[in-house]
This record gives structure tokens, C-alpha cells and sequence, in this order.
């Protein structure tokens, strides 16, 4: 008893080196995707430690486009094509359980507009980018937001596409 009190004071207040508001924080989109776009191999893991204890329907969409991006993170070759091969399973199986899903399909666009060449993570680039397109109104105005925020970067979808 004495130590869960503990650990509860400690939690919030703060342990250096550990951010205590992870335990507490509900799935944040806009911080998912800032995650998703720049974050470190720290933020990464603990994004994906924070959804992996969510109750979040198909959380390993947005599980495994994290562990695709933690692959970039890496260092050593051979970690990283696994690692990304990792990611990439998960986020198929979600997207064939469920092609219609927008925002599934926008999770890969992103991967693939940034995955190397040599892992041949491309191929749904254009089919992806026109069902965004399409689809567009579907998504939450957060998630809406975010997207049109990434089409100001991206190859494959522009803002004019969704005025």
C-alpha cells in the first residue's frame, strides 16, 4: 500500500528521465502524428508502449506505421529492414481486415512517400493518394487538419485537393 502511494507521489511529480503524464494520457492524435513525422527512437517507443495499452480499435495500424518509422531510427541494416518488415505486417493485416478505412490509408501514404527504395514500400502510393482524395470528408476534422497540414510537403496529395 505504503508503496503504491509512493510511486503515485512520484508519478506526479515527476521522475527524472520519465514523463509520468505517459501513464495518465489518453491516444492524442496530433501528438501521435508529430511523433509519426519527427519523433526521437524515445518517443517512439513510448508512443507505441501508450497505444499498445489503449483500448483502441486496429491500434496496430497506428502501432505498426511507428515501428516502420523506429526503423529509420535505427542504426544497424539488418535491424532496421526487420524492423520495418515488422511495422509493415502489422499495418497490411489492419488495412486488409478493413481497405476502407481512410485514415489507415493515409498512415500508409505517409510510409510509403518516406520509406527507402530498397525496401519496395511504394507500391499503393497513387491508389492510396486518390482514395484520400475521395474519402476525405470521412476523417475527423483533427485528423482532416493533419492531413491537409502533411499535403503541403507530400508528392502524392496537395492541399488544393481538398478545398
Amino acid at each position: 500500500m505504503k508503496a503504491s502511494i509512493i510511486f503515485l507521489v512520484l508519478m506526479a511529480f515527476g521522475i527524472p528521465g520519465l514523463k509520468a503524464h505517459t501513464f495518465f494520457q489518453q491516444f492524442d492524435k496530433p501528438s501521435y502524428y508529430k511523433i509519426l513525422k519527427s519523433g526521437n527512437i524515445t518517443e517512439v517507443n513510448n508512443e507505441i508502449s501508450l497505444i499498445d495499452a489503449s483500448t483502441l480499435k486496429n491500434k496496430d495500424a497506428f502501432i505498426g506505421a511507428l515501428i516502420m518509422k523506429k526503423a529509420d531510427l535505427l542504426k544497424v541494416p539488418k535491424e532496421k529492414l526487420k524492423t520495418f518488415k515488422e511495422g509493415a505486417t502489422k499495418l497490411e493485416t489492419v488495412l486488409r481486415a478493413d481497405t476502407s478505412n481512410v485514415e489507415y490509408r493515409f498512415l500508409r501514404l505517409i510510409i510509403q512517400e518516406h520509406a527507402p527504395k530498397v525496401v519496395k514500400y511504394n507500391k499503393n502510393i497513387s491508389e492510396d493518394a486518390a482514395f484520400i482524395k475521395k474519402n476525405y470528408k470521412e476523417l475527423s476534422p483533427e485528423v482532416q487538419k493533419i492531413l491537409i497540414d502533411y499535403s503541403q510537403t507530400s508528392k502524392a496529395i496537395k492541399p488544393q485537393d481538398f478545398s
